[in-house]
């Protein structure tokens, strides 16, 4: 009965292992789903100073930032001359060289401080930068400087250190390299007693050039508005507000809401529409022309409804054009033009037709042809 039970836990194992084997993706080197494994562990700092009876830290990195486990275990090479606990922090017990290693619980990866510990030193009781904050562009760079305490500190060495490479790195002498746009922190470490400092570096992507939409657009007075959009360059520009503006708010002004902006026609003439980048000043324009509202004729009037005329010649202003009719008496009658009225009684009749709004009648009777209405 042993034998078949013991038979039996094998099988079980060993569909165990199987079913294992398949989740992880069939042979090695695969990890279950949503697992992800760790690379390498690191410290900071990679050297350390203390005097007899003194303390320090020492911080470590997992990588990469999303491993499932990130356990590890910390131990000293010489605990006669340096002890260490679990998060990191050693104590200096006698004169002499200890390592202090941390270990990864996943992977076994495993990073290495060297603890220097003497009784007759000078420590380190601060450090400082001369900047906590530092603004560059993407690919610039600055020189951070670190000023440990006392000046007379036995060991005044320091290890610099970045959280976010991709965003800005540091050399082993301090100089930040700004890499892309974002934020990282840039950390100074004493050997000594690991005093840190901090500066938080902020990396931005200059505006390099503004565009609009259209050079040149025409609106009618009273008619639609016009559309105007800006495009800032380059694409992943930190600081893309943009401020609008027009040179003659008598023919057009302009509002805008970030890069879009509306233009409102509000006289007849030619006007300028500017929009310039708060970062960098960079600016373009369009230029309006605008045009007068069309009124419809919509009716004409006279300036008089009647007149009385009388036959001394005086001259009637008015808004009819009449044309002359033919000359010549014939028996006391005004012979008859084409279209004529006729005439009675003594004298010639004639128009002066000098101006177009005016006329004048020579004796009694009438006589003409009406041509056309004055608008």
């Amino acid at each position: 009965m042993t034998k078949v039970w013991h038979i039996i836990t094998a099988l079980a194992v060993s569909f165990a292992l199987a079913m294992l084997s398949l989740s992880c993706g069939g042979g090695g080197g695969g990890s279950l789903t949503g697992v992800h494994n760790v690379t390498g562990v690191r410290v900071d700092p990679e050297h350390m100073t203390l005097m007899v009876g003194d303390g320090g830290q020492i911080r470590h990195a997992v990588a990469p930032v999303n491993a499932t486990v990130k356990t590890v275990s910390w131990k000293s090479g010489n605990v006669g001359v340096a002890t260490v606990d679990q998060s990191g922090r050693v104590e200096g017990k006698s004169d002499g060289y200890a390592d202090i290693t941390v270990t990864t619980q996943d992977g076994g990866f495993t990073a290495t401080c060297e603890v220097y510990v003497s009784s007759n030193i000078v420590p380190v009781t601060s450090v400082s930068l001369n900047k906590g904050n530092l603004s560059l562009s993407a690919g610039e760079s600055e020189k951070l400087t670190a000023t440990v305490q006392p000046s007379n500190a036995t060991d005044k060495t320091v290890t610099w250190s970045t959280n976010d490479a991709g965003v800005a790195t540091v050399s082993s002498d301090g100089l930040v390299r700004a890499v892309a746009p974002g934020s990282a922190q840039i950390v100074v470490t004493t050997n000594y007693g690991g005093r840190t400092a901090y500066c938080s570096v902020t990396v931005t992507a200059p505006v390099s050039d503004v565009t609009l939409s259209q050079s040149s657009m025409s609106l009618t007075v009273g008619g639609a508005t016009g559309s105007l959009t800006a495009t800032v360059a380059p694409s992943n520009a930190t600081n893309k507000n943009v401020t609008w503006s027009s040179s003659d708010t008598a023919k057009a002004t302009v509002s805008g809401s970030g890069l879009n902006a509306t233009v409102t026609p509000t006289g007849a003439g030619t006007a300028t529409i500017f929009v310039a980048t708060q970062d960098g000043d960079k600016r373009d324009s369009c230029t309006v022309t605008v045009a007068a509202a069309h009124v419809p004729v919509t009716g004409v009037t006279l300036n008089q409804s009647s007149m009385s005329l009388t036959a001394s010649g005086a001259t009637v202003r008015g808004r009819q054009v009449w044309q002359r009719g033919a000359a010549g008496v014939d028996g006391g009658r005004a012979r008859r033009g084409a279209g004529m009225g006729a005439k009675t009684g003594a004298g010639d009749c004639a128009f002066d037709l000098s101006g177009v709004s005016e006329f004048r009648r020579v004796g009694a009777g009438f006589c003409g042809r009406f041509v056309r209405q004055m608008s």
